[in-house]
């Protein structure tokens, strides 16, 4: 565990601790357990041994004794891709293989004090991910929204991050309100903050794409189906035979060429691509169950602010796994520990799949025209009873109303 209130970086840190002496003279002078007397000396520290895997704790979490209130460090505090002990260990001669580290993991807190989010970063050592370059992910290929997390980690265009977001629902629906709490935990700021000034509130943004269901009643919004129609042009289809053309996944927002969800795509094509990071060395971020891949120079932001490195992992660089276990996640683990991890994992999911039912179902109860008469007030028609009047449905509230239509009249 160390500091990271008034220094600048871990090996600074680790200089301090296990480098810099304390002078022991004057009115502080060492008493000695052999002679008995009193005699000037120095005191430090050392690391006597050392773990195959070195775990780092920063302390981001201090106490205001004034204010009488916790805070978070967010000051910049450095940490390097490779790290030497050889300073700081007790064994000056040690083999460099036993002394030299390499980094391999970062969890991130993003918060404050009083709450916050932990993801990590985690280098595929053992190439067992498929990773994409971040810069161009956007561009050669379009967000899946079936997939299980966005393709890039700054998702330029709203249009891909909405639809992935989305898709990512089992009835491609949500609330407003929760759809951005969704884009600050993706992105790790706001709409109003990142779109905003270019795409205007989120919610004329919905309104003219069409390529989402945006209802204002009730303040939910969908996926709009291939070869749906909105509830607009269904009503407008026998005016203008324009509007009678299916709405696939490549529709484009209704606005300026400069504002179109893929012109910011297409410009990156001029930019220039830094470097694809070799196997071995490719980063990914794991983000609750979205992972996507980062380039290096993304850790380095996590040197300070709100969202910084709440702990690092590194490990000897001579632990190599053998040649025949590349691109094996389970090579020498028993069968039974597998298959317990599968169970495991197979009853989580069964969970969320309940839990999820279970909060979002709710019962309709659709009462029918023809059981009732309007003279001035509706009221039921003689000799029906109030059960036959009425069917009750059960259906997902985060389905689209033309999703309730189609229930409705089946």
């Amino acid at each position: 565990t160390v500091a990271v209130a008034g220094m600048s970086g871990l090996e600074a840190t680790l200089k301090q601790y296990y480098c810099d002496v304390e002078v022991m003279d004057g009115r502080n002078q060492y008493r000695c357990e052999t002679c008995k007397t009193y005699t000037d000396a120095t005191k430090g520290a050392k690391l006597r041994n050392l773990p195959a895997v070195l775990t780092v704790s920063l302390l981001r979490f201090s106490y205001d004794f004034v204010k009488m209130s916790r805070y978070k460090e967010s000051g910049r505090f450095t940490f390097p891709m490779h790290l030497d002990m050889r300073p700081y260990s007790e064994k000056d001669k040690s083999e460099d293989n036993e002394i030299l580290y390499e980094l391999f993991s970062v969890v991130v807190h993003r918060g404050s004090a009083f709450g916050g989010h932990y993801f990590a970063y985690i280098r595929d050592i053992d190439n067992l991910g498929h990773w994409v370059h971040p810069d161009s992910a956007d561009v050669k290929r379009k967000v899946d929204p079936s997939a299980t997390g966005l393709d890039v980690i700054e998702c330029q265009s709203p249009v891909d991050l909405i639809e992935n977001i989305l898709g990512k629902e089992s009835h491609f629906a949500m609330s407003i309100t929760r759809l951005c709490a969704e884009i600050t935990k993706v992105t790790g700021v706001s709409w109003n903050k990142r779109f905003k000034k270019t795409h205007g509130p989120i919610n004329k943004f919905l309104k003219l794409c069409d390529l989402f269901e945006y209802n204002p009643d009730s303040n939910w919004v969908s996926l709009r189906i291939p070869g749906q129609r909105s509830t607009q042009e269904s009503n407008t289809s026998h005016e203008k035979s324009s509007s009678s053309e299916p709405i696939n996944g490549d529709s484009e927002i209704k606005m300026d060429n400069s504002e179109k969800p893929h012109a910011v795509s297409n410009n990156n094509n001029n930019r220039p691509q830094s470097p694809v990071a070799e196997p071995g060395h490719q980063w990914f971020c794991f983000n609750d169950s979205t992972v996507t891949p980062i380039q290096t120079r993304d850790i380095e932001r996590q040197f300070s602010g709100k969202e910084s490195a709440y702990m690092l992992f590194y490990r000897r660089t001579d632990l190599q796994r053998p040649e025949d276990a590349q691109s094996i996640a389970t090579y020498k683990i028993p069968l039974n520990l597998i298959q317990e991890v599968q169970e495991l994992n197979a009853a989580i999911e069964k969970q969320r799949q309940d839990y999820d039912n279970t909060i979002n179902n709710i019962t309709i109860k659709v009462f029918w025209a023809e059981y009732f008469t309007y003279n001035g007030h509706l009221q039921i028609k003689s000799g029906v009873s109030m059960e036959t009047a009425h069917s009750s449905i059960d259906i997902d509230k985060r389905s689209t109303f033309q999703n309730l239509k189609a229930v409705i009249k089946e």
